[in-house]
Order: C-alpha cells, then sequence, then structure tokens
C-alpha cells in the first residue's frame, strides 16, 4: 500500500479519490499536494483541488494552517468532459457508499433476530492505530466464541 511505496500510482490516485468520495478535504488536500510533487499535471488532482477550492472554501485556510509546508501551483486548465467524468465517478462513490450505509442501518433495525445485541467498546485508552486494532482484535475474538458457544449475555460480558 501507500506505507510500502509512497511513488506507487494506483495507490496514491485510489486513496484520493476515496478521501474526496468521502469528504475528508483536508487530507485529500494534503494527498493531492504528494501526488503533485510527482506529477504537477495529475488530472485528478487538479479538478478536486478546484472543486474544494470553489466549494468548499472554508478548507483553504485550514489547510493552510495544518500544512504550512503545502503550496500549490496555480490552476491548470482542465477540459469539462475530464472534470464532469472525474466528479461524477467520486460521486457516485459517495452515493454508493451512503446506499450502503442505509442499507446496513435498515438491516439492523428490522433484523428481526431477539438475540441480536449491540456491543460498545468505551473509549480507548490510548488514541492509537495499535490500541484501535488490538480492541477490535478482542471483540472479533468475543464474538467469535459467542457464535461458537451460545451463552447469557451480561452487563459484565460486554467489551468496555
Amino acid at each position: 500500500g501507500f506505507d510500502c511505496n509512497q511513488s506507487h500510482w494506483p495507490t496514491l490516485d485510489s486513496l484520493i479519490t476515496a478521501l474526496f468520495s468521502i469528504g475528508d478535504y483536508l487530507s485529500c488536500l494534503y494527498m493531492i499536494w504528494r501526488a503533485f510533487e510527482l506529477d504537477p499535471d495529475y488530472i485528478r488532482g487538479h479538478v478536486f483541488k478546484q472543486y474544494i477550492y470553489t466549494n468548499h472554501a472554508c478548507f483553504i485556510e485550514t489547510f493552510k494552517c495544518v500544512h504550512s509546508e503545502c503550496t500549490f501551483r496555480p490552476d491548470q486548465p482542465i477540459p469539462p468532459e475530464y472534470e464532469h467524468a472525474i466528479l461524477d465517478e467520486a460521486f457516485s462513490l459517495r452515493t454508493k457508499s451512503c446506499a450502503e450505509d442505509q442499507f446496513l442501518v435498515r438491516s439492523w433495525e428490522t433484523s428481526g433476530d431477539k438475540d441480536a445485541r449491540a456491543v460498545r467498546m468505551g473509549a480507548l485508552r490510548q488514541n492509537s492505530w495499535e490500541e484501535l486494532g488490538s480492541r477490535l482484535m478482542d471483540l472479533y475474538e468475543q464474538i467469535h466464541e459467542e457464535q461458537l458457544q451460545p451463552r447469557v449475555v451480561s452487563e459484565e460480558s460486554v467489551l468496555y
């Protein structure tokens, strides 16, 4: 992935598209800046940057404060057909993701499974990927054990 080779274009391109699609514009702008270091003519980056600067101008000052080392060159003209195709792809990903989220919410609400329960994890002791990964693995093991050996759910069995 990106950690192994920051010049790997398919990964960088996919990451930029994903960040834009989920609305994480600050991270998207940073990754675009990194991509421009490799290729100043990166079309998708120019399209997303122009869109963010035009439609979400509030992110510009925040981005400059958070990533003061990042400066962009002047915008490059992009043919409208490229711009529309790139933005349509990103927005279709956003729409698809929202539809999947809604489906999951509806299916959870209407599952009819009387044994279904929510598991609360509580606050993390540290804000780190390692801590989150450890807690998710604990949660996975707990659910896996419950599926193999059904038991009565008590307050003590809820993961905090």
